[in-house]
C-alpha cells in the first residue's frame, strides 16, 4: 500500500480507517487506545514498534504494565 496517498486526520473522537476490502483497519479510541485489525497490519507493527508486547493491554490492573 502506498501511504503517501492516505490522509489519516484524528479529532479526538472514535475513528477508524480501513480499505474497502477490510482487509486491515485501525480502530482509535476516544480513550487514547488503538487498536489495529488484519494479520500482516499486525505482523508489521510488531517489528516496527520498539517493544510493541509492551503496549498490548492485559487489563485494568495497573500492576500488570510495569
Amino acid at each position: 500500500m502506498d501511504t503517501a496517498s492516505v490522509a489519516f486526520y484524528y479529532t479526538g473522537a472514535e475513528g477508524f480507517w480501513t480499505t474497502g476490502d477490510s482487509s486491515w483497519m485501525v480502530y482509535v479510541s476516544h480513550e487514547n487506545s488503538i487498536t489495529f485489525g488484519g494479520r500482516w497490519l499486525i505482523e508489521h507493527m510488531q517489528k516496527s514498534v520498539p517493544l510493541f508486547e509492551k503496549y498490548i493491554y492485559k487489563g485494568f490492573d495497573p500492576s500488570l504494565y510495569v
